[in-house]
């Protein structure tokens, strides 16, 4: 089971696009993941963002975290903020769980 925001975060993007974690780096469009394995239909916006935001929230690991849970499409759009899985990992940082 993930420990950190960054190991459960590559565990849900795996499910969700059936790119293995750790085969990216932090500077990786979501789109483009998406895209990898579904490269024109469905489209990433909105069914892949929406897919995405309801496999964070059912994460076990970010159910309890009011920043997943405020997840919404509108932040994964052109513009934004939400573009990279590094702006994913930072947004989701609050996440982690205290040592």
């Amino acid at each position: 089971m993930a420990t950190t925001v960054f190991e459960a975060l590559g565990e849900v993007i795996s499910k969700w696009c059936g790119v293995e974690a750790g085969s990216y780096g932090m500077g990786a469009q979501l789109d483009n993941l998406w895209r990898r394995k579904h490269p024109t239909d469905p489209p990433y916006s909105p069914d892949g963002i929406d897919s995405l935001v309801a496999k964070i929230k059912k994460a076990p690991f970010f159910k309890d975290c009011s920043k997943a849970k405020g997840l919404d499409r509108g932040q994964f759009i052109a513009g934004g903020g939400l573009q990279t899985f590094g702006d994913l990992n930072d947004h989701l940082r609050p996440c982690q769980p205290a040592v």
